[in-house]
């Protein structure tokens, strides 16, 4: 069967998707060390079904025009369809910083972020760099200010690089 461009790119852009998984389930197995037994076995779940609504086409398709299709040629509906695919994908995934932005009607409240998705995150985050090491940690410093995340939770990401630091060393 002879595939064509547009299958070719799709493909692609789905074992660009795999890769990203396998990247964060190894990120995560280095992160189960600071987990209790039970943490662990629900963390190894989590990292299974990482980002799997990327598969859902309301986010495949937008994604895949914005990264692939359309990458040096974006107008204003390409970018349209990739904000509220995004936007979708950090409201139905925990793992994100954004997914624990509570608006109120007249306030915003910034979550503390439970132990299993702030391990998934940090396990994300790391999934681009493939280790925890200074560059990671320059990272997340040049980040953190435009991050909003509850103070606590900030606490405790630093506290895990920290450890993991260390733990690297």
């Amino acid at each position: 069967m002879i595939k064509t461009d547009l299958e070719k790119r799709m493909t692609h852009y789905f074992f660009s998707i795999i890769i990203h998984k396998v990247r964060v389930f190894r990120m995560g197995l280095k992160l189960m060390q600071f987990c209790t037994f039970e943490e662990r076995i629900y963390l190894f779940f989590r990292l299974l079904v990482h980002d799997f609504s990327k598969f859902n086409p309301k986010e495949f398709i937008p994604y895949y025009y914005f990264y692939r299709k359309y990458k040096n040629n974006r107008n204003e509906w390409i970018q349209y369809l990739y904000d509220n695919a995004w936007n979708r994908h950090q409201k139905l995934n925990d793992h994100h910083w954004e997914y624990w932005i509570c608006q109120g009607k007249d306030d915003i409240k910034y979550l503390q972020i439970p132990t299993l998705p702030l391990l998934e995150m940090l396990a994300d985050w790391g999934s681009f760099r493939m280790n925890f090491t200074d560059t990671y940690n320059l990272w997340y410093l040049s980040e953190r200010d435009k991050m909003r995340i509850n103070v606590g939770t900030q606490f405790r990401i630093e506290e895990f690089f920290r450890k993991l630091k260390a733990w690297e060393s």
